[in-house]
């Protein structure tokens, strides 16, 4: 977990809904666990995250005949 936060914060990773920094802290540290549901709202993140990044097409408005 460690090396995927990299350079980023505790703090600033904590950011992310339903993980808080202290609960971060205790995982990082080894004093707590990680159960299904925190690794699956990381996953949810990380998905929309890459949503987000991908280019998005252009949508032309369709015109009533």
């Amino acid at each position: 977990m460690r090396e995927w936060l990299a350079d980023v914060s505790v703090t600033a990773a904590a950011t992310t809904p339903g993980v808080t920094r202290a609960h971060l802290s205790r995982i990082l540290h080894g004093h707590s666990g990680i159960s299904a549901e925190l690794w699956q709202g990381m996953q949810n993140g990380y998905d929309l995250w890459q949503a987000e990044q991908a280019p998005r097409p252009v949508i032309e408005r369709l015109i009533a005949v």
